[in-house]
């Protein structure tokens, strides 16, 4: 049986929606989107970032949730935590952000971008990567925002997704790619591995016939001698190697270089790892013998 599919508006000024739907199955509790909105409204951070994290699992259980929150007025709550002075509430909203983006399709990449996101979410990167790169000279890294790569996978997201959210980075993040870049180094490769790759999906993204973010790489010596060693390390993950090697494509810097199509023969060898290839072996086998 084909189940029709509901159509979810979204409302065009996601502020103000006192007309809620409540036809849905997944999220239809309008005690349940009071109570959350109370946490966004707690003067305490742990009740705020709480809250981010309740809107990030409704996100994940389908459409509907998502539409009764978006149509309540949930997109400038989490813009004002991501907004927050508090680290932790801007991680926690950039994550409930992402959710709702990822499961709530182009309409809602949409309207994130109209509510002005990038600017909160560029200004959430540099004040949460100036802290991260500080704790990394000390001697003890007990201050570390460990989960600064949630701000990126949100940027990577809406670049991917958003046509505008690129332009904006072009118009007002340029000055980040350096920075981004330097999440490929060593240090970070060995202690911080989703940060990198994290960082690498970013980069990535934003090479896609991006000719302002190309130039700005190709151009520098350094950021593509530390992409080509991110893409040789024996500390990069199989992911961040070989999205370094799709970055020097992007940027045309495998052209005439043996060194980098030998790194990149390598990459690609590495992902595809004999160990890898015996997995997916042995599960084709299950498949051809399923258990009775």
């Amino acid at each position: 049986k084909i189940r029709k599919q509901k159509k979810h508006n979204f409302r065009s000024n996601p502020v103000y929606g006192a007309d809620v739907n409540l036809d849905g199955e997944d999220f239809d509790d309008q005690s349940g989107v009071s109570s959350i909105f109370d946490e966004f409204e707690s003067s305490s951070i742990e009740r705020r970032v709480k809250a981010a994290d309740a809107v990030n699992a409704i996100a994940a259980s389908g459409v509907t949730g998502i539409t009764i929150l978006v149509n309540a007025g949930i997109l400038q709550k989490l813009l004002q935590l991501l907004c927050d002075i508090n680290v932790d509430g801007k991680i926690s909203a950039a994550g409930a952000l992402r959710s709702m983006g990822l499961h709530g399709g182009s309409k809602l990449w949409e309207m994130l971008v109209g509510i002005d996101i990038m600017t909160a979410l560029l200004a959430a990167i540099r004040n949460v990567g100036t802290a991260f790169m500080a704790s990394l000279g000390k001697a003890t890294h007990g201050g570390c925002p460990t989960n600064f790569h949630t701000l990126l996978d949100l940027l990577s997201s809406l670049c991917e997704n958003n046509e505008t959210a690129v332009e904006h980075f072009n118009a007002h993040g340029l000055e980040l790619v350096p920075h981004l870049i330097g999440l490929l180094e060593e240090p970070i490769l060995i202690s911080y591995p989703n940060t990198a790759d994290s960082a690498a999906q970013c980069i990535h993204v934003l090479t896609e016939d991006n000719d302002k973010v190309i130039t700005t790489i190709s151009s520098n010596e350094r950021s593509l001698s530390i992409i080509f060693s991110s893409l040789t390390s024996h500390n990069s993950s199989s992911l961040a190697s070989v999205l370094s090697a799709g970055i020097l494509v992007n940027v045309g810097a495998w052209e005439g270089r043996a060194a980098v199509q030998e790194g990149i023969k390598a990459a690609l060898a590495r992902a595809i790892s004999v160990d890898h290839v015996s997995e997916l072996a042995a599960l084709a086998e299950m498949l051809r013998n399923p258990l009775p």
